[in-house]
């Protein structure tokens, strides 16, 4: 999928990893794009529990949050734009960025 700018095709490129991110979600016809931040990879995220409680941290910490977002942070493009424009490849690109969705719209 063919992104607005550098920095949101970086975002998207780090999905799931540790730091900042953006996914792609597509929920009962709505679709849309959530900036999404992490304490760890996807992969290490059960470990990363594990070892908080092991610490004795509470284990409702969270590891992640996700903020939905109408427009590029960078350039300012329309999201609802690219995303129309693309529909079937941002289709395909959300289904593949469901294991990382903490909570649709």
């Amino acid at each position: 999928m063919k992104w607005c700018c550098v920095q949101m095709r970086s975002l998207i490129d780090n999905a799931g990893e540790r730091g900042l991110s953006a996914i792609a979600v597509h929920h009962a016809n709505l679709r849309g794009v959530f900036l999404q931040t992490r304490a760890c990879d996807v992969d290490l995220q059960d470990q990363f529990r594990i070892e908080l409680s092991k610490a004795g941290v509470i284990t409702h910490f969270c590891v992640e949050s996700e903020q939905a977002i109408k427009v590029c942070p960078w350039c300012g493009t329309q999201i609802k734009t690219l995303i129309e424009s693309q529909m079937l490849d941002f289709d395909t690109l959300a289904s593949n960025h469901v294991p990382l969705v903490l909570s649709p719209f």
